[in-house]
């Protein structure tokens, strides 16, 4: 008698057990910009920003030591990790800028920015704070596009999605596609064609992301004769 007290005892609790998996727990992706994004050939089989963020946060750079991007046309900055928030619905990681390139500095003093990535249940969005006094632009670093998706979905090539963006005033629609992937890697190409020169060619920017590494890799086509470029040395 007392081994079916105990055998209904195991079988009320698993049953709870059951529910609680089965409550609806979508926290919204609360997303502080002026994008409009949608996505296509996405298959996301996380429910919420937890799992999320557990699938891809390897991808982030987290250690002490400053790393180093140089490039073409002088490029270069290095950036140091600052820290991890978390928040109710997402995580944000914070690095700390300083450009690096053939301007160099003034008696201003060092030129900054912060890049934060703000990691939802189903995105990861860059977005920069720029305090370079040289730089025009206080939203982006060399992207045209502000709080850029640097990804929806899961790390699958094809995957795409769209975003919104203003640049100088007028409206344009970007289009991101993951063009490579490994267990390693993956690499995105960005197309706003609005934006198009002559041969037939369009603003497009490229990236590279590697497992604890972050971005390795990024360029951008603004003329069709000159494409800038910077990778992690």
């Amino acid at each position: 008698m007392k081994n079916k007290k105990s055998l209904v005892s195991l079988i009320c609790i698993f049953s709870i057990l059951l529910v609680g998996c089965n409550i609806n727990n979508n926290p919204s992706n609360n997303i502080n910009n002026n994008s409009s994004i949608s996505s296509s050939n996405t298959s996301n089989s996380t429910s919420n920003k937890h799992s999320y963020l557990d699938d891809y946060k390897q991808y982030f750079y987290t250690k002490n030591t400053p790393i180093t991007y140089t490039g073409s046309a002088e490029t270069g900055h290095k950036i140091t990790f600052n820290n991890i928030e978390s928040l109710n619905d997402y995580t944000i990681y914070t690095y700390d800028g300083l450009m690096n390139d053939g301007y160099g500095q003034d008696i201003r003093g060092k030129r900054t920015f912060t890049a934060k990535y703000k990691v939802t249940n189903d995105m990861v969005i860059e977005s920069i704070n720029n305090n370079d006094y040289i730089s025009k632009n206080k939203d982006t670093l060399h992207s045209f596009i502000k709080d850029f998706v640097v990804l929806k979905g899961q790390i699958k090539k094809n995957n795409s999605w769209t975003q919104k963006t203003i640049i100088d005033g007028v409206e344009y629609e970007a289009i991101t596609t993951i063009t490579e992937e490994n267990d390693t890697s993956f690499t995105t190409k960005t197309v706003i064609k609005a934006l198009s020169f002559e041969d037939g060619k369009y603003y497009t920017e490229t990236r590279t992301y590697e497992l604890g590494k972050g971005l390795i890799y990024f360029s951008y086509l603004n003329n069709p004769y000159l494409e800038i470029s910077y990778s992690l040395i």
